[in-house]
């Protein structure tokens, strides 16, 4: 496997295909967010999250209530295919959303 780390794109050398890159979506919740609104939607966010990792579009999925992030691992072609799938999820009308790239496998041996 060849790591482009500054793309966040991975190649696997022994598929064929397009390029899938790994990124990181950092969502942070807007202070004004309305709490009892939010609530209303968690079963579509659960159903969404759940037809975007079968769709192999998302991976993991962390929140930290107390510092109000959600962290998720989102398998896009780039930066905008990333955002465009987090911004489906139903709470993304709270938050502020950033996308960074990163190395798919910390263990494979990078290429110049």
């Amino acid at each position: 496997m060849t790591l482009l780390p500054d793309s966040g794109e991975a190649r696997n050398l022994n598929q064929e295909g397009p390029t899938v890159g790994t990124f990181i979506a950092v969502a942070s919740f807007s202070p004004e967010t309305d709490l009892p609104l939010m609530t209303a939607v968690i079963a579509e966010e659960v159903a969404q999250v759940k037809a975007l990792t079968a769709q192999g579009r998302l991976g993991a999925v962390h929140v930290s209530p107390a510092r109000g992030r959600v962290f998720l691992e989102v398998l896009a072609d780039d930066e905008h295919a990333a955002r465009i799938t987090v911004e489906t999820l139903p709470m993304a009308t709270w938050w502020e959303i950033e996308i960074f790239p990163t190395m798919s496998d910390p263990d494979a041996t990078l290429e110049a």
